[in-house]
């Protein structure tokens, strides 16, 4: 494995640690307690991160192609939320992610040296190499940690889950 590819591993393995640690703090009460009716729950942010992470890591590896129309997104967004509502346990998302992490390095690992000088069009982000594309899940499992801890702090958890 190269060393861009091995430091994208640590970094994601580092997040998902973030984010199963802070998801252990929330109550079982708290589960599926929202801030407000559009906002995902806590079991709804972990379980949208174990599905992402194969969506990520299929498009970084090339396998897929993001969505090209305001139309597509919005029915991949609306599949998403689906799955995401039909996890219903603590522990079919933690298991989500561990599986789906697993799926996502390997993809990762699997891109050919070479293939990290290559390009993918995003629609926010524009041409970007693959090389640098490697980091974006781990920041996908850290910002959604810290969603987790901002939520945890609503209900009166002051303390930091890191």
């Amino acid at each position: 494995m190269n060393e861009l590819t091995q430091k994208a591993k640590v970094n994601i393995e580092q997040a998902k640690g973030r984010l199963l640690r802070s998801f252990q703090h929330v109550p079982d009460d708290k589960l599926n307690w929202s801030p407000s009716a559009t906002a995902r729950t806590p079991l709804q942010i972990v379980a949208h991160c174990g599905f992402s992470s194969v969506f990520l890591g299929k498009w970084i590896a090339g396998e897929l192609q993001l969505p090209s129309s305001p139309e597509e997104l919005k029915a991949v967004r609306e599949e998403a939320n689906a799955r995401e509502k039909s996890v219903k346990s603590r522990e079919a998302a933690i298991q989500l992610v561990e599986e789906n992490t697993a799926q996502l390095i390997s993809l990762l690992e699997a891109i050919p040296a070479a293939e990290l000088e290559m390009t993918r069009e995003h629609r926010f982000f524009g041409t970007v190499k693959v090389a640098d594309l490697l980091y974006i899940p781990a920041l996908h499992l850290q910002s959604h940690a810290a969603q987790l801890d901002y939520i945890q702090t609503i209900w009166g958890d002051m303390e930091w889950h890191f």
